[in-house]
Order: structure tokens, then C-alpha cells, then sequence
């Protein structure tokens, strides 16, 4: 379910006709209440009116099913006493219970919700099906993601005594995070203990070689990705770990579920080294007048003015067109494109909210309301997504 407002994304279609049910057999209640014919279910009086407050507070904060649960569960047993509480025979209200439960079933198979989430099907045991070989299954080893998603699946196909991390959200891992100093911690434990340390990632297809080797764009991508957590691509060639499951899923995601090249499917693990000197020297400075620099100017001036929502220590990100920074304590992102439009966008809002344009930001005396940050501003019941 989602909050019947402008710019709220849908994760799942939730589509639940109780609801319709129940306004109708409580307004019949209601008016058989009025008329004395219904004075024996007057107990469901309470239930109603705690719904109905339960429903609006529901509406006017998040309008999220997850957090509707309890009445989400009450609703059924509720439209049944309603049914029951009408003047008619035994035969007609259970015929009418069941109308109610098949039409809400349907409903329900229509827009099952089963494997929404899934990106592969379990079909044969281990659970994930990838085969490492014995350089990285036998011995323990520190593995660093840069994918989307974990891929935890695996981890205990490997050496029980690895570790495992991740950095692909390393803009947001600054020298005063903890997260910063629990990374830097397990890479020195990892280059004390003289324990191999890769970086681990599925094979893109668009980057894949004749060799299945990473592209020289893939190895830079992966270097941009590591470098603020002080790791590099070593001049060693990856190790290719073929994945059926992986497969499997490229063909469902990318080939509308035809069968594609198991051999071309798996997972880079490349070797790296760890110093404290990569990530200072593997990002030189913008020259003056850039749109980097200007972008991280523009930033600056932003940070100062609004730091509760956009606070300072961010790291810049390129993306096609412009620069990011992003801000996980607030839940926002704060972009500025190269041709100096300047927005910034609450992760749970489906389009962005423009500031203005970075020649205008960048004046003296510039201004703007922190306290009208769209999604982040008002009590809950005044925020707009």
C-alpha cells in the first residue's frame, strides 16, 4: 500500500477490497443501528471507531502497510462480525462471508506478491550455486563488496575464518564515520595477519572481455569505487568464479528468462593492495574553474546554510552530467549538474526539488528555508513527498 499522494513510490501493489467491505456493511450497521434492528450487535460499535481512528492516523502519517499491520489483521474478523450482525438468514450471510474471502482472493492472485523481491529461484542444493576454487574456498581471505547487494548467499560456500565488507557506498564512509574506522581496522588486521585481500563483483556483461577479463573502463570503475577506503586493483589478472545461479539470473533480469551463457556468469574476484597513500594520490585536485570544483563549492555553500539536513564531510561523486554527494544520517542526496542546476532529493521521494542554479548559490548572501526540505520538514502529517 501506498499514501494516495504526489510523489510516493510503490514497492508492491497491495490491492485489499476489505476495506470496501467494510465501509459498506458498516454504514448498513449503522443505519439498522439507527432503526433498532441491530441493537444485539452493538458491541462492534468500539471496533468500528477504533478503526476508523486507526485509519485516519494511518492516512495522515505514512500510509505504509507495514505499519497498518494490526488493523490490516483486524479488518477480516471485523467485516465478518458486520456480516453476521445483519437481519438476514443463516444461508445468506455465510454465502456473503464467503463472496467477500473469494473476491479478496482474487484479488490477491491477481497481483500475487510472490517472489517480487527474488532474483533467483533455488532449484538444486547449495542454495546459491557458485564454485570457488581452492585458493579462496581454503584459505581465509578479506573480501570487499562493491555490488548492489551483498551476495551474503555465498559466504559460507569460503574459508569460515574470512571477512567479509563493503564499500560500494564509499562516498558516504568519511575519516569521522565509524563505519570508516571499522573498514580501516579489518584491511590493517587483514595486511598484518598477511591475509589476501580482494575485491569481489559480478561479471558485467558489458565489460566483460574475450578473456572474461575486467575492461580497462571496468578497472577503473572498480579502483574509483575502493580508492576512498585506501584499496586498489593489483596488475594481477582477476580470478573468474562461474555462478549458475548467477546465470540464471541474468537470464531473467536481462533476457526475459532465456537461457544465456552460463560461462559468461559469475564473479570477478581481483586481487588488491591496501595503503594509506592510494586514495591520496589516486584523486588529484580539480583545477580551478572545473565543474568539479565549482560543484563542490556549490556544496559547501549548501552544507553551511542547511547542515542539520546536508551536513558537512560528504564526499563528491561523479555521475553522467555532474556531481552527487550523499547524506545517509538525513535520508538525502544533494546534486549538481554541469550545467550548474543545483536540486536535492529525499531518498524516499520519487522526483527531486530544485534550489537554483550554482552561479545564484554561489552569490553572497544567498538563502534558503531549512525548514520546508520537502519529506523532512513539518510533523509528520505536513510532510509532502
Amino acid at each position: 500500500m501506498a499514501m494516495p499522494d504526489a510523489n510516493v513510490y510503490t514497492e508492491i501493489s497491495a490491492p485489499d477490497f476489505r476495506f470496501a467491505f467494510l465501509l459498506c456493511l458498516s454504514a448498513t450497521f449503522l443505519v439498522l443501528l439507527a432503526t433498532r434492528k441491530a441493537n444485539d450487535r452493538v458491541r462492534l460499535l468500539p471496533s468500528l471507531l477504533f478503526m476508523l481512528l486507526a485509519f485516519i492516523a494511518w492516512m495522515l502519517t505514512s500510509g505504509n502497510g507495514r505499519y497498518f499491520l494490526a488493523m490490516l489483521i483486524l479488518v477480516g474478523p471485523l467485516c465478518v462480525g458486520l456480516a453476521y450482525a445483519l437481519p438476514l438468514t443463516r444461508f445468506l450471510r455465510l454465502a456473503l462471508v464467503i463472496g467477500m474471502v473469494l473476491i479478496q482472493g482474487i484479488a490477491v492472485g491477481l497481483n500475487t506478491p510472490w517472489g517480487t523481491w527474488a532474483f533467483t529461484t533455488w532449484q538444486a542444493p547449495p542454495y546459491f550455486q557458485i564454485s570457488p576454487p581452492a585458493e579462496l574456498a581454503e584459505k581465509p581471505a578479506t573480501f570487499v563488496g562493491i555490488a548492489g547487494i551483498s551476495y551474503s548467499l555465498m559466504f559460507p560456500l569460503f574459508h569460515p575464518d574470512s571477512r567479509w565488507l563493503r564499500v560500494d557506498q564509499v562516498q558516504d564512509i568519511v575519516p569521522r564515520s565509524k563505519e570508516y574506522q571499522h573498514i580501516q581496522a579489518m584491511l590493517k588486521e587483514s595486511v598484518a595477519s598477511k591475509r589476501n585481500i580482494f575485491v569481489f563483483l559480478p561479471l558485467p556483461p558489458r565489460h566483460v572481455g574475450d578473456d572474461l577479463q575486467p575492461s580497462a573502463y571496468a578497472r577503473d570503475e572498480i579502483n574509483d569505487k575502493i580508492m576512498q577506503a585506501h584499496l586498489k586493483l593489483q596488475d594481477a589478472p582477476c580470478i573468474i568464479v562461474p555462478s549458475i545461479s548467477m546465470a540464471r539470473m541474468s537470464s531473467r533480469m536481462l533476457y526475459g528468462g532465456k537461457p544465456s551463457d552460463p560461462k559468461r556468469h559469475g564473479f570477478w574476484f581481483c586481487p588488491l593492495v591496501y595503503s594509506e597513500d592510494i586514495a591520496a594520490t589516486a584523486t588529484p585536485a580539480p583545477a580551478p574553474g572545473n565543474a568539479a570544483l565549482l560543484a563542490n563549492r556549490v556544496f559547501a555553500v549548501v552544507e553551511k546554510i542547511c547542515p542539520r539536513f546536508f551536513p558537512p564531510g560528504a564526499v563528491s561523486a561523479a555521475i553522467p552530467g555532474g556531481y552527487v554527494r550523499n547524506y545517509p544520517d538525513a535520508d538525502m542526496k544533494l546534486y549538481v549538474l554541469d550545467n550548474g542546476l543545483t536540486f536535492y532529493k529525499y531518498w524516499r521521494a520519487l522526483n527531486p526539488e530544485e534550489i537554483g542554479m550554482a552561479q545564484d548559490i554561489l552569490k553572497s548572501g544567498f538563502q534558503m528555508d531549512c525548514n520546508t526540505i520537502r519529506g523532512r520538514s513539518g510533523l509528520p502529517w505536513e510532510r509532502q513527498l
